[in-house]
């Protein structure tokens, strides 16, 4: 999937889906800190990555 000239694999999106129910707010938090952290870190968002946060 492609938001805001950033591609999510659908596995990542199912994950975090899947992984965070319980408000808007958390969800948000939790796609800003994945993003922030493949930025800083020059690393393709991945399963993995987001797996390790």
């Amino acid at each position: 999937m492609y938001l805001d000239g950033l591609e999510l694999p659908t596995e990542v999106i199912e994950y975090i889906a899947y992984s965070i129910t319980n408000n808007i707010r958390e969800l948000e938090g939790a796609l800003i800190s994945i993003i922030a952290q493949a930025s800083l870190n020059k690393k393709a968002i991945t399963l993995d990555l987001v797996k390790s946060d």
